[in-house]
């Protein structure tokens, strides 16, 4: 029943409306461009193969050398899970200041002070 669903809206509100545009665009005449000596050479994508290698490479030696991914037994990723809230607590989420006060101009007591 849900595929169906998705698949009625995704027919009729994502596919059929570029059907028609689809076909104006094909039967256009083709046009007649010119690019930068650099693409009709193919020299500008040797370039970019180069750059993702080589930042795939680099970034692999990186990982590698500060050990990232490295799960050796199921007790190290339990203790990985355990650890992370209070890293996620330590790390993203900010600090109170010491002095607060209530709309009534009480101090309130902070959750640092609290344990």
């Amino acid at each position: 029943m849900i595929f169906a669903c998705k698949l009625t809206f995704a027919y009729f509100l994502q596919i059929k409306p570029l059907v028609e545009p689809t076909n104006i665009i094909k039967r256009l005449p083709p046009l007649a461009y010119s690019r930068h000596d650099l693409v009709s050479k193919n020299i500008f994508y040797g370039y970019s193969y180069f750059y993702t290698l080589l930042s795939v490479i680099i970034g692999g030696v990186m990982g590698a050398r500060a050990r990232l991914g490295e799960v050796w037994s199921i007790e190290m990723v339990h203790k990985r899970f355990e650890s992370f809230p209070k890293a996620f607590v330590d790390q993203l989420v900010p600090k109170q200041p010491k002095n607060l006060m209530s709309m009534s101009g009480q101090p309130v007591q902070s959750h640092e002070e609290k344990k």
